[in-house]
């Protein structure tokens, strides 16, 4: 699509209608790959995990305190016990 864009077979706002992307995105998209070449359509995090990641192993483990030992608490109070009681910082 990017490529029939910057040749003048297709427009910027038909190219966002056919991916359902915004003009803006796809204008971006454009310059990205005008700058960097085809790896310019992959998004920058892609393959990485997020601030907010947690190891399986220790997600586990909360799930398990979570439906066991800290039963009935709410998110935050748990969050809280997590905390101060197991060391765990989420």
């Amino acid at each position: 699509m990017i490529s029939e864009v910057e040749g003048g077979y297709l427009r910027v706002k038909e190219a966002a209608e056919i991916l359902g992307l915004s003009e803006r995105q796809v204008y971006r998209i454009k310059t990205r790959v005008g700058k960097e070449g085809p790896k310019g359509i992959i998004h920058r995090s892609k393959g990485k995990n997020t601030p907010r990641w947690l190891r399986e192993k220790i997600r586990d483990k909360i799930d398990h305190l979570y439906k066991t030992k800290y039963r009935g608490f709410n998110l935050t109070h748990m969050t809280e016990f997590l905390n101060q009681e197991e060391g765990i910082f989420v």
